[in-house]
């Protein structure tokens, strides 16, 4: 099976979304035997059993302003045409999960941001259940982070993905 690191960015100079939120950037890319052979794409095909490694980054411009990553959470819901919630794909049958963000000083194998700029690795990595059934999902990822200042903001995005070939 696959491995792939869904990368979100967070960028404190960014403006605000009409809701009052910040867009969090994203990158999904899939592990590859060489660094240079790897490349972004949108999270498609994932396969039961693949693994996916979320990371977050402090995208700023002006510098890292982060003080802490409080939460990330990962919400999903199947578009199957009932506009009802479902399980998540990942191992643990929840339609939202909740990520330890930690400090990491290791470079992962590829990510879609400069691996020079401040990162989280969030835990657990989530697998694709073995029962998961195909189809497309809608990914709603957050992130709260504190800057050094003690204010809080919330990142927001929520892009697809899909599982197996459905589309």
């Amino acid at each position: 099976m696959s491995t792939y690191y869904w990368d979100l960015g967070i960028d404190w100079d960014a403006a605000t979304d009409i809701d009052g939120d910040y867009l969090l950037q994203t990158g999904f890319v899939q592990e590859t035997p060489t660094a240079a052979a790897y490349g972004v794409e949108p999270p498609v095909k994932l396969t039961a059993g693949s693994t996916v490694q979320f990371m977050v980054y402090d995208t700023t411009d002006s510098g890292s302003n982060t003080a802490s990553i409080d939460t990330v959470e990962v919400r999903c819901k199947k578009l199957d045409g009932t506009g009802k919630a479902s399980h998540s794909p990942f191992d643990g049958d929840s339609s939202s999960i909740d990520l330890s963000p930690s400090g990491s000083s290791g470079t992962p194998y590829s990510t879609a941001f400069e691996a020079s700029l401040p990162q989280w690795k969030c835990t657990p990595a989530q697998t694709i259940a073995s029962d998961a059934s195909g189809g497309r999902f809608v990914v709603k990822i957050t992130v709260k982070a504190t800057d050094k200042d003690g204010n809080q903001r919330t990142w927001q995005v929520d892009p697809e993905m899909l599982i197996g070939t459905a589309g």
